[in-house]
């Protein structure tokens, strides 16, 4: 018996590709080709050279050593005044000085303080009209900085069309981030040790008192023992 027939006719179609016929067709081509390789390179480096570039300036913050803050412990002198055997009690420790500062650079009271001072509005609104708000100036400042912190290590940076100018905000703002946190933990150190002395000169003063009213009493209490003996004829002591 032999297989029935299909009724439908069986196409077959050849996969097979000529390389002669496509390199004759793209030969006949080159020019074509050639030409849209030539204005695909000229559009790369026309919009390479009208595209501002944008420099990024970055330095690395390092946490300080204990030598360095050493002269802000002067807090510990409370622990002698209290008679406190725990030297460590209220120390300020390199890693909390260090965190301090990472939360002023994010400090927006701090970034307006440093724009201000550093005459920085005309530099970052140039242009300005009279719809630009000084907040819109201020936001743009912070999104320009970058603070990071990769594996224990913190670095901030700043982008900007001028690297010379990128490289000399980065490195004073992080220089004036330091000086005000060290001003804001002396004032707080100096605060703290004015209420500690206020509050001994209380206590002080509280003593005092007490004592006096102690004498004034005793003294009523001898003055009336006295009158007492005398009214009674008592002579002796």
């Amino acid at each position: 018996t032999f297989p029935n027939p299909s009724p439908y006719p069986q196409q077959f179609e050849d996969d097979t590709i000529d390389l002669y016929e496509l390199w004759i067709t793209l030969w006949n081509r080159k020019w074509l080709v050639i030409a849209v390789t030539v204005v695909a390179a000229i559009g790369s480096v026309v919009y390479a050279l009208v595209i501002p570039r944008v420099y990024k300036a970055e330095t690395l913050l390092l946490p300080p050593k204990a030598k360095d803050i050493q002269s802000m412990n002067v807090l510990g002198i409370q622990n002698t005044v209290k008679g406190d055997t725990n030297s460590n009690l209220n120390r300020i420790s390199a890693n909390a000085v260090f965190t301090n500062f990472k939360q002023n650079l994010n400090s927006r009271n701090l970034q307006k303080k440093f724009i201000q001072e550093n005459g920085l509005m005309e530099l970052l609104a140039p242009v300005r009209t009279p719809e630009t708000r000084d907040e819109d100036i201020y936001k743009g400042f912070v999104e320009l900085i970058k603070l990071e912190d990769v594996k224990g290590i913190t670095s901030l940076s700043i982008e900007l069309h001028d690297a010379e100018i990128a490289a000399q905000w980065v490195n004073d703002f992080a220089e004036f981030v330091d000086k005000e946190t060290i001003a804001i933990l002396v004032d707080d150190l100096r605060n703290s040790i004015a209420n500690q002395i206020r509050d001994i000169e209380y206590t002080i003063a509280s003593k005092r008192q007490m004592a006096k009213q102690r004498r004034e009493d005793q003294i009523i209490r001898y003055a009336e023992a006295a009158t007492i003996a005398e009214s009674l004829g008592i002579n002796r002591r």
